[in-house]
């Protein structure tokens, strides 16, 4: 049996997304805060562009992602009773970032461990994974459903702002290992969502 129906799935899915896709305002706040930027809601209409135009890309420019679409991206809300790490390749501090209480991201792996992620999903830039610690096999159903409508929500605010990516179901030991060495030993990886700019686009964002 479907944990839930297409129907509730676009309708979870507008409100993941609600208030990440632009609208001519900059990005604002912390990138860890769980609000929106600021001047970032758009139209059901526009939300639903992205929706019926999204496809799966799993080929990256090796462009780092701008700050606003990232923040945007990370502002889309984490989903209730969920974990959030960001699994940044490249530049002066690549590892595995956790999402503390607030605004705070504490680097939980090194990049060792963002290699072996980026083999396991996509090559992105940035990867956003989604955790949970499930009391019961129900409750890890659940999970499963708040990090996957989290995670899409994610995936079209991305859109939203010029980027591609890749939503992954499966889990990762490699994931679940690192965020348990961090003190959560009870907590599992659930989902990830792979972003960036795709292959054959420049820094603008042109083909």
């Amino acid at each position: 049996m479907a944990l839930f129906t297409e129907a509730e799935l676009m309708d979870e899915l507008m409100e993941a997304a609600s208030g990440g896709f632009p609208a001519g305002g900059s990005a604002t706040g912390n990138p860890w805060a769980g609000d929106a930027p600021a001047g970032s809601c758009a139209s059901p209409a526009a939300r639903w562009a992205a929706i019926e135009e999204r496809r799966a890309v799993r080929a990256f420019s090796p462009d780092p992602v701008p700050d606003e679409a990232l923040r945007a991206v990370l502002g889309s809300g984490s989903g209730a009773g969920l974990h959030r790490a960001l699994a940044i390749a490249g530049g002066t501090s690549p590892g595995l970032y956790l999402a503390e209480a607030e605004c705070a991201a504490r680097r939980i792996a090194d990049e060792s461990t963002v290699l072996r992620l980026r083999g396991q999903y996509a090559p992105a830039p940035i990867l956003l994974l989604y955790f949970g610690t499930p009391a019961d096999v129900r409750d890890h159903y659940r999970l499963l459903r708040e990090a996957g409508t989290a995670g899409y929500g994610a995936w079209l605010t991305g859109v939203g702002h010029g980027l591609a990516g890749c939503p992954f179901g499966r889990s990762s030991g490699f994931a679940t290992e690192a965020i348990r060495a961090a003190g959560h030993p009870s907590t599992r990886h659930l989902f990830t969502v792979a972003l960036g700019r795709p292959a054959g686009t420049d820094e603008g964002g042109a083909a």
